[in-house]
Parts: structure tokens; sequence; C-alpha cells
């Protein structure tokens, strides 16, 4: 504490300054901080969990348009009304192709990968069936011989679905969890800033009252005393609580009030025998 009274008022001043300064900065960095986790969180949620849902979802929507052209091929009269489905058929196939390469890259963890690969065996099972066995049957003499088939790949296709379910699920789960962190990062940073702000606060308001006590105050007491000099009290008691200016000043101050005090004793002693002289 004394070194900081004898600090020059420049000193005392720019220590603050820069105090206040590195608490700014402390602020700044904890908010970047905590708000760097919320958009890596962010970031995760809208590259890579929120489009798993989308490509699950289009995923079902293909394999339901594939279970409805099944439905098309048993229908079919001939070879003529059998071409154009055949086309769909393998635009499903490319289609599917592509969501999944898309969706690999999506895979995130142990479960969902094993989720993907079910789906994928079942679809091509299904398609294996399809191609392989219900289409010869369809286009044979007897198409009677594709019936009992469609049970079998009713079975497929609701496996294919269960999966398609779980991945669905799983990124579901994945969506509330990174919510639920999401929510917990940016309360958290809240949190953070406002009690770095208080705390910022707490420490400009014991500055303010430092810098007040260490330069104010005395000054406010030297213009006191000198205001008390101005009135005839020469006998007042300067106390010297620094070596800044302020407690330069008021050794100054002091040394002149003592010269004056002397001063006049000289000239009432001068006086004194001037009179007695006169007698």
């Amino acid at each position: 504490m004394k070194f900081v009274k004898n600090m020059k008022i420049r000193s005392k001043l720019s220590g603050a300054f820069i105090l206040l300064l590195m608490l700014m900065l402390l602020i700044g960095g904890l908010a970047i901080k905590q708000l760097g986790g919320t958009d890596e969180l962010t970031d995760v949620i809208q590259n890579n969990t929120i489009p798993s849902i989308v490509m699950a979802g289009k995923m079902e929507s293909l394999l339901q348009k594939k279970r409805l052209l099944v439905m098309k091929f048993v229908a079919a009269r001939d070879a003529r009304e059998l071409e154009p489905l055949i086309a769909e058929n393998r635009q499903l196939d490319e289609g599917m192709e592509q969501i999944w390469q898309r969706y690999a890259v999506l895979i995130n963890g142990e479960e969902e990968h094993q989720a993907f690969n079910a789906f994928q065996t079942s679809f091509k099972e299904y398609d294996a069936m399809l191609q392989e066995k219900l289409l010869p049957a369809i286009q044979g003499t007897d198409k009677s011989q594709a019936y009992p088939l469609l049970p079998v790949l009713r079975g497929i296709v609701e496996r294919a679905s269960s999966s398609i379910d779980s991945l669905i699920s799983i990124n579901q789960e994945g969506l509330r969890q990174q919510t639920k962190e999401l929510l917990s990062s940016n309360h958290n940073a809240i949190t953070t800033i406002s009690l770095t702000l208080i705390c910022s606060l707490i420490i400009g308001v014991i500055l303010t009252l430092l810098i007040s006590r260490l330069i104010v105050t005395p000054l406010l007491d030297l213009v006191d005393k000198a205001q008390q000099v101005a009135n005839g009290h020469l006998d007042v008691k300067i106390t010297i609580h620094s070596q800044d200016e302020v407690g330069q000043m008021g050794q100054a101050f002091a040394t002149m009030v003592s010269q004056l005090h002397g001063t006049i004793q000289k000239l009432a002693e001068n006086a004194l025998l001037l009179a007695s002289a006169s007698s």
C-alpha cells in the first residue's frame, strides 16, 4: 500500500487503466471461449444431425416408392407396361445409392453404423428378390408364381423400414442431447459473462474509491488547510501521507506556511523593538 501511495499520479491512473483493460480482455476471452463451444454444437446440429434425419427420411420415402413399385409390377399386363416400371426402379436404385454416399459421411457412432448397414442389407435383398425372382415370374407365362413372393418381400421391407426408424431415433436422441448441451453452454456463457461483469464492476468501484482516497482526499484536506491559513490560522498541522505530486505539493505548502509563520513572527518582533525604541 505504501508503494502505491508513493507512486506518481500518472502511474496510478495508468495502472488502474491497465487493470481495467486486462479485466475487459478477460471478459472478452471468456465470452469467446463459451460462444466458441456454442458454435461447435450449432455446427454439429446444422451439418450432421439434422442432415442425417433428412437423409433417413429420404431413404424411407424411396423405400416406400420401391414398395409401391412392386404393386405396379404385379398389376402390369404386358412388357410395354413393365418397361417404364423397370426404368423407374433403376432410378430409385440410383437415387438410393446417392443418398447412401451422402449419409455415410454423416455417421457418428457404432450403433448408427450398424443400423445403416442393416438397412442397406435389407434394401439390397429386397431389390435382388425383385429383379431375380419377382420380375422373371411376372414376365413368365404363369404370373401366379409371383404372388407367394409378396409376403417375403413385405417382411424384408418391414425390416428395412425398422432400420430406418432406428436411424431416425438415434439421430433424434443425438439432437436432444446436443440441444441440451447447447442450452447448457448458453447458460454457462451468460453466467460466466454476468459474474465477470459483476466482478469487474466491484473492482472498478474499489479502484475508484482507492484513487479517491489516494488523490482526491489528500487534495481536499490540503484545500481545507489552505482555507484555514487564509483565515489567519498559521498554526495548522499539515500531514504528508505520500511522496507523489499531492504529497510534494503538501510538503511545499507546509514549508510555505512555516516560512510565512516565521516571517510574521520576525515582523512582530521588529514591531515590538521599534515600539520600545520610540518610547
